[in-house]
């Protein structure tokens, strides 16, 4: 979280680039690849560094275990996620194209990676890529609000028995 911060402070103050020799590119994450409650980092980001939190046009839907984000332009409906500085070297990209399930020019692909504008928490405007859903949402349930670490919480604490804490 300190490092995560600390990223943030250097961003905001036109710094960024000498944390970075080699500047990554940026990775907008919305569902499960977002931190996990106490705070570590989803294994795939692992070399990655969290800038802030961000937000983006569009919503959420429910897809069982993840979620699917659909781009809106209405600035109403905002999709709260982190922002993430991703090494430009490496394979970093093939393995998160991989599990997003994301393939270059398949219009069957789960996901399609697209560079979005994305607002930082100091509501200022990035350009980042991100995993937009690349099907239909016909039948799934939209989360709201569009937080889904939010929706995580509420549907656990709605699926643990009554009369007893969940954790």
């Amino acid at each position: 979280m300190a490092l995560c911060l600390g990223l943030a402070y250097l961003w905001a103050n036109g710094d960024f680039d000498s944390a970075y020799p080699t500047m990554p590119t940026l990775l907008f994450v919305y569902g499960t690849l977002r931190r996990r409650p106490r705070g570590s980092h989803h294994p795939l980001l692992r070399r990655s560094r969290c800038v802030g939190i961000a937000w983006l046009r569009g919503r959420l839907y429910d897809l069982g275990r993840y979620p699917a984000l659909v781009l809106g332009a209405d600035p109403h409906e905002r999709v709260r996620g982190e922002l993430y500085a991703v090494p430009s070297t490496g394979n970093h990209w093939r393995r998160l194209d991989a599990y997003e399930e994301c393939a270059a020019g398949d219009p069957r692909a789960e996901y399609r990676r697209e560079r979005i504008e994305v607002q930082r928490h100091d509501g200022k405007a990035v350009t980042a890529w991100c995993y937009v859903y690349n099907r239909s949402i016909r039948g799934y349930r939209r989360i709201m609000p569009a937080d889904y670490r939010v929706y995580q919480r509420r549907r656990a604490t709605a699926a643990a028995p009554q009369g007893e804490k969940h954790a």
